[in-house]
């Protein structure tokens, strides 16, 4: 048996343990200033999930009229790493069944972005994350045809100035 792994490891999982509650709090308002940067900057951003009962270190979000799958792609091309859907389907191409079961349309489901967020993040990220998600997303839905469905049932039914 590899011993020194072995001490190392328990020392690790010791001063984890540790901190857990003060890593907790720094991670938990990273994410909620990320969550507000998001949602006041990027239009047609749906939260899902409890607005304030979350994990700390995760911040899931769909963009309405986009796949995720495009989303991911992208954002990554750019440094920003995310997965789409939940956890627990990051690998699958099928609406996630957690968001399912919380009441997210699958039209939503299907947009969806897991930030996954950790004590490396720090919050100078957040501009950038913001702007270039919007930028994406913009792009994106430049190119779906239910977002130019969407535009033209907005502009028939606003009203007559």
């Amino acid at each position: 048996e590899n011993v020194a792994l072995i001490a190392g490891m328990g020392e690790a999982a010791r001063i984890a343990y540790e901190n857990i509650e003060q890593n907790s709090k720094v991670v938990a308002a990273l994410r909620d200033k990320l969550k507000e940067s998001l949602l006041a900057n990027v239009p047609h951003l749906h939260l899902n999930g409890h607005p304030e009962q979350r994990v700390p270190r995760n911040l899931n979000l769909s963009v309405e009229f986009v796949e995720g799958e495009a989303l991911l792609m992208r954002l990554n091309m750019v440094g920003i790493h995310v997965s789409s859907g939940s956890s627990c389907t990051s690998q699958a191409l099928k609406s996630s069944h957690v968001l399912s079961a919380i009441g997210v349309p699958p039209e939503l489901a299907q947009g969806s972005l897991l930030f996954t967020l950790g004590k490396e993040n720090i919050a100078d990220d957040i501009p950038y994350i913001t702007e270039q998600l919007g930028q994406v997303a913009g792009l994106l839905r430049n190119m779906s045809p239910l977002y130019h469905q969407y535009l033209k049932e907005a502009e028939k039914n606003a009203p007559v100035q």
